[in-house]
């Protein structure tokens, strides 16, 4: 494929955030498929008026699997089929809301890379913005059995950098995530990941991209208690000049209400991510 149709300003969304506001920008509703238990859209709203937090809701989306009839792939709520449904419901909610901004959570997969552009393309402007991620990795639960720590953080930065090069999402999600499914103690043993620089270079390549990195807090319900990137790799990426977000990647009301200081205080770090910005 070749270069986007679609030229837009990444940044955008900043404009929608209300002065004195703070924001998270990755929040899940009703309509992930891995939350259809969860709370609705409207239901998060008292929640931002109250603690004057805009949210962006950043529903998973998946595209339509070729063959429903095999039990494996089961459609997902939100899918090409239904997003203009998902799109009616969060814009009506918007028109009364100034605190709201809507965007879709995509799992990279290099192999659907050109359908992932296409369907961007045609609903950038209906969307507020754009969040991708990798998230799986094929070694992670045999790592014992079958591939090294190096293996499978190689791999996962390798796709990271894919992720950041095909310049498709406004931002990525939760960098370095994949520490999560490690235990404290066996990364202890790998003292040359206390410090992985590769977070760095991925920043680096945010720059060049002109896409935003996530700080995601989901590490504070898990017993990491840290957000990802953590703190270190966070003042380090700022003094880089790489812009952030704030993603709390709440799935519950309680997940964003137990949140609400972590939310503060990370907004606090970045504040100066605007002024890196308009260098763009």
């Amino acid at each position: 494929m070749g270069e986007k149709t679609i030229k837009h300003n990444k940044f955008r969304i900043f404009k929608r955030i209300l002065p004195n506001w703070d924001h998270d920008l990755h929040v899940h509703s009703n309509w992930s498929q891995d939350n259809l238990d969860g709370p609705s859209l409207e239901e998060f709203i008292p929640l931002a008026e109250r603690f004057k937090i805009h949210i962006g809701f950043a529903d998973h989306f998946e595209f339509k699997f070729p063959n429903p009839k095999d039990p494996k792939c089961k459609e997902c709520r939100l899918n090409q089929n239904s997003v203009d449904n998902y799109l009616e419901e969060i814009d009506k909610i918007k028109e009364n809301y100034p605190f709201i901004t809507s965007g879709l959570d995509f799992k990279f997969i290099p192999i659907r890379k050109d359908k992932l552009q296409e369907f961007t393309d045609d609903y950038r402007k209906q969307f507020d913005f754009f969040i991708g991620k990798v998230l799986e990795i094929e070694e992670i639960p045999s790592i014992h059995k079958k591939s090294s720590l190096n293996d499978v953080l190689d791999k996962f930065f390798q796709l990271e950098v894919e992720l950041l090069k095909s310049k498709i999402f406004d931002c990525i999600a939760h960098p370095d995530k994949t520490f999560r499914f490690f235990a404290k103690k066996e990364l202890k043993n790998h003292p040359e990941y206390a410090f992985d620089e590769r977070i760095l270079e991925l920043g680096a390549l945010c720059e060049n991209t002109r896409t935003m990195m996530e700080v995601n807090l989901s590490g504070y319900r898990f017993p990491w208690k840290t957000p990802f990137p953590n703190l270190d790799y966070l003042h380090h990426l700022l003094a880089q000049g790489v812009s952030f977000i704030v993603g709390s990647n709440s799935y519950t009301l309680e997940d964003f209400s137990n949140n609400v200081l972590n939310i503060r205080r990370i907004n606090q770090i970045i504040k100066g991510e605007f002024l890196f910005t308009k260098k763009f």
